[in-house]
């Protein structure tokens, strides 16, 4: 465990140095308005959350701390160019993030989660509470409703935060655990000493689907969501 949390740590500090050393400088001032309509619902779509485990619940002693990569589809390169004419955007933007889940009594379990997007200078902090009227058996599914709060930082004249409702269901089959769920996300986003635009506010709904493989004290997860845009990811986890 305290080689997992240590290279969690190098991980993060690399990431930081990639960021400043490399990052563009990221602007809406070019924009028309309805450019910034879209960049707001893409953007809000990048910075909602992700699941990667089952419904079940942590229980008490239960945690999980882990690493993921969530890769966004960006179907408008040119307007993600448009922000920094000297930044070339991928066809995926990567968000590398780490995540902690801390099981509760009463099958509550809250989360955080924090990192960087590499190149960008944007910069992401989340936290999340959940709740499972049904923890799972070997019978029946678990269930889980959630409510994410997510806030993304780091534009030269913009800010993002977004809101997650949502529920999924889950079931055990042995090591592995498939998930399915929905979530209503409402993203804002804020312009800064921009007088001729406005604050976008955007809301939507999002599926997503993943299975995790859990191998003892270690699980590997992989997770699609689908919306507005698209994301694939993966997460690394060592928890009980």
């Amino acid at each position: 465990m305290k080689f997992f949390r240590n290279s969690i740590i190098s991980i993060i500090c690399f990431l930081l140095l990639t960021s400043v050393s490399n990052a563009a400088d990221l602007s809406i001032a070019s924009f028309a308005q309805s450019e910034v309509d879209s960049f707001g619902e893409q953007i809000g779509f990048l910075t909602a959350r992700r699941q990667y485990r089952g419904a079940n619940p942590l229980g008490v002693i239960g945690f999980d701390l882990g690493i993921e990569m969530t890769a966004v589809k960006l179907d408008d390169k040119s307007l993600w160019n448009k922000l920094d004419n000297t930044w070339s955007a991928p066809s995926y933007l990567m968000l590398p993030l780490v995540h902690v889940k801390k099981g509760l009594p009463f099958s509550i379990d809250v989360g955080v989660r924090g990192g960087i997007v590499p190149k960008t200078g944007l910069s992401l902090m989340g936290g999340e509470v959940s709740y499972s009227p049904l923890a799972g058996s070997i019978a029946t599914p678990a269930v889980n409703v959630f409510l994410a709060y997510s806030v993304l930082n780091g534009g030269n004249n913009f800010d993002m935060n977004a809101t997650s409702v949502g529920a999924s269901i889950s079931k055990g089959l042995g090591i592995i655990t498939p998930y399915a769920g929905i979530s209503s996300d409402k993203s804002n986003l804020s312009v800064k000493n921009i007088s001729s635009l406005q604050d976008v506010a955007k809301s939507g709904l999002r599926q997503f689907a993943g299975l995790r493989l859990n191998l003892l004290v270690l699980s590997l997860c992989a997770e699609a969501n689908f919306g507005e845009m698209q994301s694939y990811g993966l997460s690394l986890d060592i928890g009980i």
